[in-house]
């Protein structure tokens, strides 16, 4: 029989199985879907790669959004601190009132409003994990803030207001500490 078969018919030569028409026909078949796996793996591990950079680069951004909240919350803290300390010592003469106001105006207020604005960037990045600790220290800052205003406005016990404001700190910092170990879960 050879290589092919005539077709009844009209006479025209056909493929049969064991040909070596066949034979490279099954060949071609298998080494083009050989190329095609190849292909599609390539392709694979293309968008594999892509996603594992996307995915580092997404935990850069929340590693440097955690660390800027961290730093910034550190100066927040220095500043209501050195507002405690005025409040403590305040005497009620001009100089002093002077002073606060300048403290208060020029470094409390900048420093409570980068932070919210950093605050503002970690939810826009982080995890809804990460987002709750956040909310819990927002909170806190914002009573740490209305403390402060409430002995800025009237300082007149210095005791009170030390106290009152040396709580409100801790909290604040308790609240950040505890953002700072669920983000370190996240981002090391």
């Amino acid at each position: 029989m050879g290589e092919s078969e005539r077709n009844a018919e009209g006479g025209k030569p056909t493929i049969t199985r064991g040909s070596a028409a066949w034979a490279g026909l099954t060949g071609g078949l298998i080494g083009s879907l050989v190329g095609l796996a190849g292909s599609v793996m390539v392709y694979v591990q293309a968008d594999r790669a892509r996603e594992a950079e996307a995915a580092d680069h997404r935990a850069e951004v929340r590693r440097e959004a955690y660390t800027d909240f961290v730093a910034d919350a550190e100066a927040f803290w220095t500043q209501s601190r050195t507002m405690r300390n005025y409040l403590a010592q305040f005497s009620g003469d001009e100089k002093d009132r002077e002073n606060l106001r300048h403290h208060h105006n020029e470094l409390f207020i900048p420093a409570y409003d980068k932070l919210v604005q950093r605050e503002a960037v970690v939810k826009l990045v982080g995890t809804e994990p990460v987002r709750q600790k956040l909310a819990a220290a927002a909170l806190l800052r914002e009573q740490l803030s209305d403390v402060e205003w409430d002995h800025y406005q009237h300082t007149q016990n210095a005791q009170t207001a030390t106290a009152e404001l040396n709580e409100a700190i801790d909290a604040h910092r308790h609240a950040v500490e505890a953002f700072t170990t669920r983000a370190d879960d996240e981002v090391l």
